[in-house]
């Protein structure tokens, strides 16, 4: 970790807390109560066995009694210390997916906090193909790898 918390942010961080990672076949399941607050939670915990055979909580999906909704996840690192905490709410749906309106992404061993608020969710929308087109600017030279180079890209590099 950086003292520049800006350098400590990596997109894997982001990802695996809006995009959940499947349990796994080997993976253990154990469900729990627990309340924060005044909020009554069941809490699904993802177990790994370690190489030594040591269990190991891996993850925590915290879901409201309330709602069902899922309100937090936890993603604990090798020492069993939360490396993600992250709390969603006000729980939304669009096309049939549902996704939450307001998420805060807390790394509390890095250092920092995102929160994201999502104003137009656009799940599952049509990309036009011209999204993927990558136009060059003028004066730029394409070589394809394994081609031979034109005559004026052979003639700079044995300038």
């Amino acid at each position: 970790p950086s003292d520049n918390r800006a350098e400590n942010i990596r997109p894997q961080h982001l990802l695996s807390a809006i995009m959940f990672a499947p349990i796994g076949q080997n993976q253990l399941v154990m469900m729990d109560t627990e309340t924060y607050g005044r909020t009554g939670y069941q809490v699904v915990h993802i177990v790994d066995r370690d190489e030594s055979g040591e269990l190991k909580i891996r993850r925590k999906y915290w879901f409201s009694r309330d709602t069902l909704a899922l309100a937090r996840l936890q993603i604990l690192d090798e020492n069993a210390e939360v490396a993600t905490n992250a709390w969603y709410r006000d729980w939304q749906e669009e096309n049939g997916l549902p996704y939450p309106k307001f998420a805060q992404i807390r790394r509390p061993l890095d250092g920092y906090q995102i929160d994201i608020q999502i104003l137009k969710a656009g799940l599952n929308e049509d990309v036009p193909d011209t999204s993927f087109v990558l136009t060059l600017p003028k004066d730029v030279e394409r070589q394809r790898l394994g081609e031979p180079a034109t005559e004026m890209t052979a003639q700079a590099s044995n300038d």
